[in-house]
């Protein structure tokens, strides 16, 4: 485990790359290819630094029956804020407490109301009037890939590069690797 972060806006499970140079955590004679986010508060979060044979075991976990068994575990239970008994749990974080503050497990039902209840707010306010249309503003990151390029499954299987314009560079740089690669192979 790389170094515990700071206040970090993301959520346990969140993929990115690892720093130049980052050794697996379990095996510290191999590189790391991953860096995925573990638990997770309002100080910072837990970083667990993963090589390929790593990746690939965790994957695979996920997507056995074992692993599934502990997925649908882990979704259930009492939702931190209406204290319903629900099977759709899932990390969030409350709006007033910042992008920092503390992270919830709560229902679908909770996390719809919360944002459905911010969206009359803002709209309440006029907070949409001052673009000049009805049509919001388009994030400054892609909603697919979160900015990141690539696309993962919900079993944290790598599905492939995004279609927005991090994906394609994203894409345009392994293609570039693998082309010096095999340029290079046969000379």
């Amino acid at each position: 485990m790389s170094e515990v972060t700071g206040p970090i806006s993301t959520l346990p499970g969140t993929s990115r790359q690892p720093p130049e140079g980052q050794m697996c955590d379990n095996h510290p004679d191999q590189p790391a290819v991953a860096r995925i986010q573990g638990e997770t508060d309002s100080f910072g979060c837990e970083m667990d630094d993963l090589c390929q044979k790593c990746l690939d075991e965790r994957r695979a976990y996920r997507c056995s029956e074992a692993g599934q068994a502990e997925e649908l575990e882990w979704r259930t239970g009492a939702c931190e804020w209406c204290k319903n008994h629900v099977t759709d749990l899932r990390d969030a974080r409350d709006y007033e407490e910042g992008m920092n503050g503390r992270v919830y497990r709560v229902c679908g039902a909770c996390i719809k109301r919360v944002n459905d209840d911010a969206a009359a707010e803002l709209d309440a306010m006029g907070y949409f009037d001052d673009y000049g249309d009805d049509e919001p503003e388009e994030p400054d990151y892609c909603p697919y890939c979160n900015g990141d390029g690539d696309v993962h499954g919900f079993d944290g299987e790598w599905r492939g590069y995004c279609t927005c314009p991090d994906g394609v560079r994203l894409k345009n740089q392994a293609e570039a690797r693998y082309r010096a690669k095999s340029s290079g192979g046969a000379n």
